[in-house]
């Protein structure tokens, strides 16, 4: 009974489409991240097809439900997997869900399988994947695409891979497909990126609105634009949030509502000055180099929200970008330092950085490829 209801919880969408042998690469991952494979379908046009998080084929579906009621083996979605990659004769698996764990345990059904596994986000201590490793063992992927070093170091071990710092695949995808020419603006602007949840807007509220108060006030007495770059995509969620940073004393003229990622990196690449609490999009400014600053600010007085900047790097409560407690004298200082920087100078400080926490490889598409044409031969 256990088993039905958790699969009555998915969110189940069955179709009937073919199963073609002669694909030989099957990429993993949710609809919406799609695109950000692009590279790889214009580079092995006939050779992949997709199979997307809840989108079932239906005789599959059936096989590895009658597998999963009748075996010893009741995971359904190994079962699912397992019976994907021997009917339509899979040899390699891309997949950008880091964080699910019957991936890093496949090669242990399916030991020719080839598994390009891809982080997709910065990762938690507290409520991500790590908290449940110790349960498990034998993870394994052959190729393992991490953000920064000190992830790399974190996986390590608990993953056995061949590890490639190569930065995210989001970003990759963005800077194929657009590219920009640095602008000489004179609009003097701060953009803070949210993380708005409706599932944590309870938690997130006391230290959204303590941080935003004083954002909103610092840029009032500088005469700086401050905009609030949202991170719901859809109709009913931008309205959600909206109402949010409503509450806390914003209205129109300081939000931008992108359609896509792209959109909200353009705003990022055209702000003077990015803000977060600790969002992968903030990572992933500071490896385009943007000036940005982290406010990571936790404790008791602010929802018991607890984050760490630069996790699972081992960094001080405060650094020249950013601030783990609650300062205003702190905090003036160190966003006016940080708005005032040259560029070369703000380049140079983060030198130390680079690998460590944030870094955007140039070659990462041409080296994706490499490793997948290796599985191929």
């Amino acid at each position: 009974m256990n088993l039905f209801k958790k699969i009555l919880d998915i969110n189940l969408n069955l179709n009937f489409n073919f199963l073609s042998n002669k694909k030989r690469i099957l990429i993993y991952t949710y609809k919406t991240n799609s695109v950000n494979f692009d590279f790889i379908k214009k580079n092995f046009r006939h050779k992949f097809i997709f199979s997307f998080v809840n989108d079932y084929n239906l005789f599959i579906f059936l096989l590895a439900l009658i597998k999963s009621i009748f075996s010893k083996e009741k995971f359904f979605i190994h079962n699912y997997l397992e019976f994907l990659i021997r009917f339509g004769n899979i040899k390699v698996i891309i997949s950008d869900l880091d964080n699910y764990y019957y991936l890093l345990s496949l090669k242990k059904k399916i030991r020719s399988i080839k598994i390009l596994l891809i982080q997709n986000a910065t990762r938690g201590h507290k409520t991500d994947i790590f908290k449940n490793f110790l349960k498990y063992n034998e993870y394994k992927v052959d190729d393992f695409i991490v953000f920064n070093d000190c992830i790399k170091i974190k996986y390590q071990k608990y993953v056995k891979a061949k590890y490639h710092v190569l930065g995210s695949l989001r970003l990759n995808d963005f800077l194929d497909k657009f590219k920009f020419k640095k602008k000489n603006r004179k609009l003097k602007n701060i953009l803070y990126v949210s993380q708005y949840k409706k599932s944590l807007e309870k938690r997130t509220f006391p230290r959204d609105k303590l941080i935003l108060s004083f954002l909103k006030k610092y840029c009032q007495s500088k005469n700086i634009i401050f905009q609030i770059n949202f991170r719901s995509r859809n109709y009913s969620d931008t309205l959600q949030e909206e109402k949010y940073y409503k509450r806390i004393g914003f209205n129109n003229k300081n939000f931008l509502i992108p359609k896509n990622s792209f959109e909200s990196y353009q705003n990022i690449l055209d702000a003077k000055l990015v803000t977060t609490f600790n969002s992968t999009m903030g990572y992933e400014s500071l490896s385009l180099k943007k000036k940005t600053v982290f406010l990571p600010i936790s404790g008791p007085s602010f929802g018991n929200y607890y984050d760490e900047f630069g996790w699972p790097g081992k960094f001080r409560k405060d650094g020249f970008f950013w601030l783990r407690f609650f300062s205003i004298k702190k905090l003036r200082i160190m966003i006016t330092q940080v708005f005032e920087y040259k560029d070369r100078k703000w380049q140079k400080k983060l030198k130390n950085y680079k690998k460590k926490i944030a870094y955007q490889d140039k070659k990462y598409t041409q080296k994706v490829k490499k490793i997948i044409a290796g599985y191929l031969q």
